[in-house]
């Protein structure tokens, strides 16, 4: 009986590619017209093509674990050793940021292989991934922020109904 292996492709690594080509295209030409300004142009490629390399291109969601594939390396977590796995939003530069782009699920457990420095236990956040990690694991992911909403409404909505429910009785006596 073989496993149904579910494919993701990193959609962080996908941009980081794409402003890859966009700035060889900007040192071609800036090298065209000055040498000087095309090398601070190939600086960049190279920081960017650095990204490339530590950002993972995509992870394998099964029956058995997470796999995380980078060019060099794999990181791969077994549905038993994930302690859980939280939801981590992408950090705001100042006060604004590319929403749901660059947020990422957190695996907190243990990786059967040896972890590098550039290896976080980070994968991309979809639905997609969401369901199955809930449906393979077991277990609920954390950390929503619309979960935490929803529960704040809920503890509200809780209270208005405990005070209505004080003053009818009140009331009555």
């Amino acid at each position: 009986m073989s496993i149904k292996k579910h494919f993701f492709i990193n959609r962080i690594w996908i941009v980081t590619l794409l402003i890859f080509f966009l700035l060889v295209m900007m040192t071609v030409s800036f090298f065209k017209e000055d040498v000087i300004i095309g090398i601070l142009w190939l600086l960049l490629d190279l920081v960017c093509l650095f990204g490339l390399v530590l950002f993972p291109p995509f992870f394998v969601i099964d029956g058995r674990g997470i796999r995380i594939h980078y060019f060099f390396a794999k990181e791969s977590y077994l549905w038993k050793n994930i302690n859980w796995v939280e939801v981590r939003y992408s950090p705001p530069t100042r006060g604004k940021c590319i929403p749901y782009l660059f947020d990422t699920f957190t695996i907190n457990g243990k990786s059967e292989e040896k972890k590098r420095f550039f290896m976080q236990g980070e994968i991309a956040r979809s639905r997609r991934a969401r369901k199955l990690i809930e449906k393979y694991s077991g277990k609920k992911i954390e950390g929503y922020f619309s979960d935490d909403v929803k529960a704040f409404f809920e503890k509200r909505k809780a209270k208005k109904e405990k005070t209505k429910k004080q003053k009818k009785h009140q009331k009555r006596t």
